[in-house]
């Protein structure tokens, strides 16, 4: 199966130490999403954003990297778009904006149109295992009900799971998370049995799956977390051609781990 592609912010400037409203790193995709009217064909992106790599610390709604589809025309001005370029509605850009919450610093909100829509969680460190309820003890955990994990460890993870495998996440309370296989058995409190503690430093991380797609028949855009739709933007687009965008406003935090990854398209040229 084929993994996709990664984008690497590998820019020393940027927020937060530097405020000014621009993107430090930027990418247009070379691939185009057409929607001919006698055949109408549906642009599907599907990523995942790394959490941990975003320092910036802003109100809810705003964002300091975007993802998403826009026109060539819009995208001609790419290098001088501005914040207000992600978060205003707009039949010509469709853009997926990320930012870490100021008030909630463990979370990075994921953002349509200057409005969060949803929420990915920093890695947090476990605490306790208690096998015989199977809840994992993670102080002021940033995790929601039905997110989609991976669990690492410096040693063993614990029995019942696999390293770098997605589970869902059943929050119990604000500092303990269970496990389960699937989201709809996570909202279902459906558990994982967890049959031993594991060795080492065990480490929980959001591994969440994102799809943002152009409907082919009517040119709504929408943004699905797993299967679930949890964004819809103002403005259709059916004839437009559309490219895919990168754009970022932060300070790299690493020059070698990717900032967005696992990018895969389909319906393009």
């Amino acid at each position: 199966m084929a993994t996709g592609s990664n984008l690497i912010n590998t820019s020393s400037q940027g927020q937060p130490t530097d405020n000014e409203d621009r993107p430090f790193s930027f990418a247009i995709g070379t691939q185009i999403f057409l929607n001919p009217s006698d055949d109408p064909t549906s642009a599907l992106i599907s990523f995942k954003a790394d959490a941990s790599l975003l320092a910036g610390s802003l109100a809810s709604g705003a964002s300091n990297l975007s993802i998403g589809l826009s026109t060539d025309a819009e995208l001609n001005s790419l290098s001088g778009w501005g914040e207000s370029n992600i978060s205003t509605a707009s039949a010509n850009r469709f853009p997926v904006g990320f930012g870490r919450v100021n008030t909630a610093p463990e979370k990075i909100g994921v953002n349509i149109e200057g409005a969060q829509v949803a929420t990915i969680g920093k890695p947090k460190t476990v605490g306790v295992i208690d096998i015989s309820s199977n809840v994992m003890s993670i102080a002021n955990h940033p995790f929601n009900t039905g997110d989609r994990v991976i669990v690492t460890s410096t040693g063993a993870v614990p029995g019942g799971l696999v390293s770098g495998i997605g589970y869902f996440v059943i929050s119990t309370s604000a500092n303990s998370i269970k496990l389960s296989i699937t989201r709809l058995g996570a909202v279902g409190n459906s558990e994982i049995d967890i049959q031993s503690v594991g060795s080492g430093t065990i480490t929980v991380a959001s591994d969440e799956i994102f799809t943002l797609t152009r409907a082919g028949s009517s040119g709504t855009v929408t943004l699905k977390k797993a299967d679930v739709t949890v964004g819809t933007f103002t403005n259709t687009n059916v004839n437009s051609p559309l490219r895919l965008f990168y754009w970022n406003r932060e300070q790299s935090a690493s020059s070698t781990v990717p900032i967005l990854k696992e990018i895969k398209v389909t319906g393009a040229i």
